[in-house]
């Protein structure tokens, strides 16, 4: 039997503005993607599921998804409660401290399976502490929004390195010169993706063979240098296709693609139809 969303809170955070909206309580069911999203279940229980699999997460456990995943959560109790931390992919690839907790996500996925695990006691209060930092009253924020919206994302994304960091006990928590090279590159990739779509401008700007910049990125996050610049393409021409009129051949180009026919193949081979046809049916 499927529940009502008693409350669920979704706090979005892209650059330096925060939105909080409240879900109403007739929602029965969620489902998120092409986002980093920290899912906390602060009562009741959910039912989690994902192309890694079904499960139940019940009070203080947290579901962590990176923007190449996706879930769908459904209340499984009248009273469950949900808080939601949504942070733009490409604010969270700004943060410093976002890299060193990927490290741990990714140890962590890679023993468990399932991005979901339970805080621990002596850590949920803390980090419920720091997510209630997180309010619109910040936006009025003259002087020092930035620096202090990044330094409570910065403490809320330690204080879950940390607990992933506990199931790990021979893991270590120093960020390698591997990991340093992928923060870098997936900087530059946010920055550079709609101008440069081949893998040696990035290599050549972190002094790095074409060779060793694939291995890295592979290895950490099982995605491809093409892949992860694909994806942001895609996400721009959506973006553009669904909300602006401009003629697809201006878009071609605003993404750096030779021509119109390229893009509209590109496009094709990563949604299995054209723009002009993605385009009609919004």
């Amino acid at each position: 039997m499927k529940f009502p969303m008693k409350s669920s809170t979704e706090i979005s955070i892209n650059s330096d503005k925060i939105t909080v909206r409240h879900l109403s309580d007739n929602v029965r069911d969620i489902f998120y993607d092409n986002g980093f999203y920290l899912i906390f279940v602060t009562n009741g229980t959910i039912e989690f599921s994902s192309e890694s699999g079904t499960a139940d997460a019940g009070t203080d456990h947290l579901v962590i998804l990176t923007p190449s995943m996706s879930a769908h959560i459904c209340p499984n109790h009248k009273d469950t409660r949900t808080t939601v931390v949504n942070i733009a992919p490409n604010y969270f690839d700004s943060l410093p401290d976002g890299m060193l907790m990927y490290q741990q996500f990714a140890k962590y996925i890679g023993r468990n399976g399932l991005p979901l695990l339970r805080l621990l006691p002596e850590n949920s209060h803390s980090i419920y502490s720091t997510v209630a930092l997180f309010n619109e009253q910040l936006n009025n924020c003259q002087c020092y929004k930035t620096g202090i919206l990044r330094h409570i994302c910065s403490l809320l994304l330690l204080q879950i390195a940390e607990t992933l960091h506990s199931y790990e006990e021979e893991s270590t928590v120093c960020l390698r010169h591997s990991d340093e090279i992928f923060r870098k590159f997936k900087q530059m990739a946010h920055e550079h993706y709609s101008s440069h779509h081949d893998i040696a401008f990035y290599a050549n700007r972190l002094n790095i063979s074409t060779t060793y910049l694939s291995r890295i990125v592979k290895r950490t996050s099982g995605r491809t240098v093409h892949a992860h610049i694909s994806e942001l393409l895609m996400a721009e021409a959506k973006r553009l296709l669904e909300s602006t009129d401009m003629d697809i051949k201006a878009i071609a180009d605003r993404l750096g693609f030779s021509d119109q026919s390229t893009f509209g193949k590109f496009f094709s081979r990563s949604l299995g139809t054209s723009p002009h046809k993605f385009r009609l049916k919004k």
